[in-house]
């Protein structure tokens, strides 16, 4: 307040008036004090403006204040509507960066004050800032960490969305397995659902430990553990597991498999995680009386798993997002994004990739998952 008084008090700037406040206004350190003429033309240069600019008062007295202005503000005319706003209204206001001599910014809080004579004419201006550097730093680091929380939030949720979907695959092969052991049948029977609770039971148990892992602060992804799985039993078991699943729906699901086995470098839980995300989806999306389609093969060094249906098909148009993860208002009824998704990032994990392709809505829909073979099995090249 005591600065604001003093540039008020020099309402004409005369040599000795000058003099007099320069000498009053050196104790000014934390303030940087410029006096303008009406136009922005430098003609006092106190307090800690040297300092904080790095110009001394010989390099910039007789000089347009706009060299105290990044040269986005210049160009945006910031330095002239600081002038304009101070003259119009007496006052200007403002938190900006500014450019110091060797070209480093420096957050200033400040104020531009007109100075008016008797007669209300603008005989000049002050223009008084304060290094809040330090402030700003403080803040952006506050944002950053209000930003990297808001991250974490969004991946806490997506994970358990992603995980919440995945959770309800196994429900259903439980539910029939339990509902037969209920019954009177025969021991064949009663294996099959015994052996099918322990399959799904390590499912939910690697989706329950997945989780754990990615709510840990220090978990960066999924781990994953790479041994040689024959991919040809591993597709028996699942289609087995899903069988009674797609007669309940009325789906007939058709396994097509290679004469010899396929060995793939994976990991063997979330390969059964990828694969009974994509089974599971196509025989969610074809109706009664449809069909689901498995296949394995091998192109060069990738085994590729084919999932084809001929169910609700995907539209043009939402190709190129089907691996997103959607939000519940974006979702559309044939978007199968949660476990897809995870999917996608498992399969990167393991160096391979996941692709769909599909003729438009109600025709149907393929997706393919290639993952590295084994490398005895990839076949030279030409």
């Amino acid at each position: 307040m005591l600065l604001h008084a003093l540039a008020m008090k020099a309402s004409s700037l005369t040599p000795f008036a000058d003099a007099w406040i320069g000498h009053l206004l050196a104790s000014g350190v934390d303030h940087a004090i410029v006096f303008l003429s009406p136009e922005g033309i430098i003609e006092g240069w106190y307090g800690a403006a040297e300092r904080l600019f790095g110009h001394s008062a010989s390099d910039v007295l007789g000089q347009a204040f706009s060299i105290l202005f990044t040269p986005q503000d210049v160009a945006l005319g910031i330095d002239r509507q600081e002038i304009a706003l101070a003259r119009a209204a007496g006052r200007s206001e403002h938190d900006r960066w500014h450019l110091r001599r060797n070209g480093q910014l420096v957050w200033t809080s400040g104020v531009v004050t007109a100075l008016c004579a008797e007669d209300g004419r603008v005989v000049g201006l002050c223009k008084i800032v304060r290094d809040r550097t330090d402030q700003r730093a403080q803040v952006e680091l506050l944002e950053h960490r209000v930003s990297a929380r808001d991250a974490e939030l969004g991946r806490l949720k997506t994970l358990l969305a992603s995980t919440v979907h995945e959770l309800r695959n196994p429900l259903g092969p439980i539910g029939m397995a339990l509902d037969l052991l209920k019954r009177e049948l025969p021991a064949e029977t009663r294996r099959r659902a015994i052996t099918a609770l322990d399959k799904q039971l390590a499912l939910l148990t690697a989706l329950v430990e997945g989780l754990s892992q990615g709510i840990e602060p220090t978990a960066a992804e999924v781990r994953i553990q790479h041994e040689r799985v024959n991919l040809n039993d591993a597709l028996r078991l699942l289609v087995d597991d899903q069988e009674p699943q797609a007669t309940a729906a009325q789906v007939q699901l058709l396994l097509v498999l290679p004469s010899a086995d396929v060995h793939v470098h994976a990991d063997p839980r979330r390969l059964h995680q990828m694969l009974l995300n994509l089974i599971g989806n196509a025989l969610k999306y074809t109706p009664a009386g449809g069909h689901v389609h498995v296949s394995a093969t091998i192109e060069a060094d990738m085994a590729v798993t084919r999932i084809e249906d001929d169910g609700v098909g995907i539209a043009p148009d939402l190709l190129p997002h089907i691996f997103e993860l959607f939000t519940r208002e974006r979702r559309d009824p044939h978007i199968r994004g949660l476990g897809l998704a995870a999917v996608q990032q498992l399969a990167e994990l393991h160096g391979g990739s996941v692709e769909v392709r599909s003729p438009g809505p109600g025709q149907g829909s393929i997706f393919g998952l290639r993952l590295p073979l084994a490398r005895s099995e990839a076949l030279p090249g030409p």
